[in-house]
């Protein structure tokens, strides 16, 4: 009888064991993701941090969550599974801003802080399209006129490529002055290349961020209106002047 007992019991401890082995889920470890936004506008003066749409995404592209910055720009995602995730920041005036990769692997249940992200509004600076590009003894130059015409500074970024399609997001190399010299140009191209440029006005200095899936730089403050697109062949030798 003693024995009978003592399997009954052994049976019924297996079977709570295979029982409870067969409920356990994956514990998912969560927690608060959290910044701050600091906004300028296209000048540098300093804007309004209230009401950007923050947007919260998984590594396929899928929106998690989304809220929107209090007046002191300060964002919040509760409850965030531990993963990598991208996050877009958008606003009236402003292009879309992005912190990428971002990896929440962080231990405890301390809050994870993402700091401050610097934004800056697009510009209103527009090339007109006489845009062109002289070739000097050393360097190409370029010929651009920029509306509107005022008091202000005006920018603007130069981008190049080998492919007629250049864009603001597609391209070799850029550069946000007058001119480039032959021996910078030769870094990207080789002699005897078409090469294709575009420009678009920018801000009163270029902000930007790398983009991990092209190594790209994003000028995420550029005006998204481009100029005209020009083409030369591009000549890496460099005239003697004597």
């Amino acid at each position: 009888m003693k024995n009978i007992a003592f399997y009954f019991i052994a049976a019924v401890t297996m079977l709570a064991f295979t029982s409870c082995g067969d409920d356990l889920t994956p514990d998912v470890r969560t927690n608060t993701l959290f910044g701050f936004v600091e906004a300028d506008d296209e000048f540098g003066n300093v804007t309004d941090d209230e009401g950007f749409t923050v947007n919260l995404v998984d590594r396929e592209g899928n929106s998690i969550a989304n809220t929107v910055t209090d007046v002191n720009g300060r964002y919040e995602f509760p409850n965030v599974a531990f993963g990598t995730y991208e996050i877009t920041f958008d606003k009236e005036g402003y292009n879309t801003y992005r912190i990428i990769s971002e990896v929440l692997d962080i231990e405890g249940p301390a809050p994870k802080l993402l700091g401050t992200s610097n934004i800056k509004a697009a510009s209103s600076t527009v090339v007109d399209d006489d845009f062109d590009i002289n070739e000097n003894f050393s360097s190409y130059s370029f010929s651009i006129t920029l509306s509107p015409e005022d008091e202000v500074d005006r920018e603007f970024v130069v981008f190049f490529s080998t492919s007629d399609d250049v864009s603001k997001d597609k391209y070799d190399y850029a550069v946000n002055s007058f001119s480039v010299t032959k021996n910078t140009l030769a870094q990207y191209f080789e002699d005897g290349q078409i090469i294709y440029a575009v420009a678009h006005g920018e801000t009163d200095f270029s902000r930007t961020y790398e983009d991990p899936n092209t190594l790209r730089e994003v000028y995420y403050t550029v005006n998204d209106t481009p100029s005209n697109v020009v083409s030369f062949t591009f000549d890496a030798e460099v005239e003697d002047i004597f």
